[in-house]
C-alpha cells in the first residue's frame, strides 16, 4: 500500500507532491482523472459552486472492495470488516 519516505501513511502534505501538486496550495477547482502513485489510483472530484468547502474531493480505489473511497479514510476503511470480508473472498 501507499507509502512516505518514512513508510508510513501519508497525510495530505505528503500525497499533494506525490500527486504533483503543490502542497502549500488548494487542489484544481476542476479536480483530475485517474492518477496512479506506487501502485494506487487516485481521483480528484471536481469543486461545488455552493459557496461551501467541498470535502472529501481526493479519493482513492480500494481494489479489495472495488469503489472509490476518501483518501482520509483509508485506514479506518482497511481495517474494517467490510474490507477484511472481502480480502478473505478475494484469497479463496
Amino acid at each position: 500500500m501507499l507509502r512516505n519516505e518514512y513508510g508510513r501513511f501519508p497525510h495530505q502534505h505528503h500525497l499533494y507532491p506525490m500527486l504533483g501538486l503543490d502542497p502549500k496550495k488548494h487542489l484544481p477547482k476542476e479536480g483530475f482523472d485517474v492518477r496512479e502513485v506506487q501502485g494506487v489510483k487516485f481521483r480528484c472530484l471536481p469543486a461545488t459552486d455552493k459557496g461551501r468547502r467541498s470535502t472529501h474531493r481526493v479519493q482513492l480505489w480500494c481494489p479489495v472492495c472495488e469503489y472509490w473511497l476518501p483518501f482520509g479514510r483509508y485506514i479506518q476503511h482497511s481495517k474494517g470488516r467490510q474490507h477484511v470480508e472481502g480480502k478473505a473472498r478475494k484469497e479463496a
